[in-house]
């Protein structure tokens, strides 16, 4: 994806990990995978990750690493579906690995594969709007096939029946038309009862109070349906009856005690609906006992261990993530985060030197301390669209996606000829919100003006791929290649597309 831009902030780069000299028994494969990975080394880190899975077989988290940095880390689509598949074939129920699985086999043009995946995706998660989305989008495989009309059937027999100027014939006609208009057939039992199947259909539908009705009326029946309880939850929840959430949370939870989707919807609605953050980190403790290796798990318990002011123990949880998994930015973010409350607060500031001391607060990696001088001087000064852009980019890191599309926005707004502002939009909508045409409209006004523009370029090739247009992205890298020999992000793209 392209990187969003910040006018005079570098990112940080990744920590350098010296590699251990001679034989160290207490590193295991996986974490001298994750060493090289930081040393620039991934043929080796990709050894080491392969011989981890190779030792580990029946370790879903470990094959679930290899399988990140195939995907994350090379780009290597294929042999990543392989790792994710063997993944799923342990822990079947995994909605991560079910997603990315979809994701990749859609990407790959293998649209049956992609269907089978949502459609397992959705079986737990009935709820999940961009599994159901993405489902919806894959081009149609079969023609549906026509069922017969059983109406028209009865009636030609009918009128057969008539024609033979019969008396019991006729009777025997006319019974099967009423019995059918009574949506009967001749010897049926009572109408079948609605299956859980039944509901996910409705579910699917995105039907919310349909949904509602159908599952209180299948649980008045199996009370202890806990997949029925669970996706109740979610649903009330999404519909605005947060009470009833958790009622319905709790039930899944002790009906399946060991479903780790259950036991993750409970302890969010602990930590973000009631805020009751000690019966969220018990929720999450017993999830990391079953999943040591969750990154999930990991990354909630540090942002709950950083709530509670346990500054250090939310540094255990972090390090522990970002040693299995280094490219890991929410996780890097959220350290930076963390390490930035242990330093002394910079002094509060009223003046014109708010949004510059922001971007040394930034370029430090105190990335909370900068959202807090950028909201002070947006605040005092809203037509400031520097400090907007800035803003965007700070909330961007720290994973508040939809405040920074509205800074981003907004300071496009503010100053529309700014070309940096208007990148920095068209990569969040690509990035965050997968709104290509919207991007390509911004980057194609781009191009218009400054044709040679690298960055632009690059961004409507990428674009180009994502959409399946594999010669128009060629071409797009071809010509940021001949402005800029020398840039990687084009020759990579190049080298993925095959070109």
């Amino acid at each position: 994806m392209p990187m969003l831009r910040q006018p005079g902030v570098r990112s940080a780069a990744c920590d350098s990990a010296a590699l251990p000299q001679g034989t160290m028994p207490s590193l295991s494969h996986e974490q001298l995978g994750a060493l090289y990975y930081q040393r620039g080394d991934k043929q080796k880190a990709l050894e080491h990750y392969r011989e981890a899975a190779r030792e580990a077989p029946h370790d879903p988290a470990i094959q679930k690493s290899l399988a990140d940095f195939c995907f994350v880390g090379l780009g290597q689509a294929e042999e990543a579906l392989q790792a994710y598949s063997r993944v799923l074939a342990l822990k079947a129920d995994d909605t991560e690995v079910l997603h990315i699985a979809g994701n990749l086999c859609t990407t790959l043009k293998r649209f049956e594969e992609a269907r089978g995946y949502y459609t397992r995706l959705l079986a737990v998660q009935p709820w999940n709007t961009d599994a159901r989305k993405a489902l919806q989008a894959l081009p149609a495989d079969t023609v549906p096939e026509t069922k017969p009309d059983s109406f028209t059937d009865i009636l030609q027999d009918a009128r057969r029946s008539f024609s033979s100027g019969t008396q019991t014939g006729l009777d025997e006609a006319i019974d099967r038309l009423v019995e059918y208009k009574r949506g009967n057939t001749p010897g049926a039992t009572q109408p079948r009862k609605r299956t859980y199947d039944d509901i996910l259909d409705i579910i699917r539908q995105g039907d919310d109070a349909a949904a509602i009705d159908a599952l209180e009326a299948f649980l008045a029946e199996v009370p202890d349906h806990a997949d029925a309880h669970n996706a109740l939850g979610v649903i009330c929840y999404r519909t605005g009856a947060v009470d009833r959430s958790l009622e319905h949370y709790r039930k899944a939870v002790a009906l399946a005690p060991g479903n780790a989707t259950f036991r993750k919807n409970l302890a969010d609605y602990l930590f973000v609906v009631s805020r009751d953050a000690e019966a969220a980190l018990e929720q999450y403790v017993q999830l990391l006992r079953a999943q040591p290796q969750d990154a999930e798990t990991l990354i909630a318990l540090a942002q709950i261990c950083a709530e509670l002011g346990k500054t250090d123990d939310a540094l255990v949880f972090v390090d522990s993530l970002l040693s299995l998994q280094p490219w890991n930015t929410q996780a890097r973010e959220l350290r930076n985060a963390l390490h930035a409350v242990k330093t002394p607060r910079i002094a509060q500031e009223n003046g014109e030197n708010t949004h510059e001391q922001a971007r040394v607060a930034l370029t430090d990696g105190r990335t909370v301390e900068a959202a807090r001088l950028l909201e002070q001087r947006v605040h005092t000064h809203p037509d400031d669209a520097a400090a907007r852009n800035d803003l965007g980019f700070v909330y961007y890191q720290l994973g508040r996606t939809a405040e920074a599309g509205r800074q981003y926005e907004e300071a496009t707004r503010l100053d529309p000829q700014n070309d940096v502002y208007s990148k920095n939009l068209a990569d969040y909508y690509v990035v965050a919100k997968g709104r290509f045409e919207d991007a390509l409209s911004i980057y194609v006004r781009l191009l218009r003006q400054t044709p040679k523009d690298v960055d632009t370029l690059i961004g409507i090739g990428r674009i180009c791929e994502l959409l399946g247009r594999i010669d128009d992205a060629r071409d797009f890298c071809r010509k940021a290649l001949d402005v800029e020999p020398w840039n990687e992000m084009a020759r990579d793209i190049l080298g993925r597309l095959g070109a």
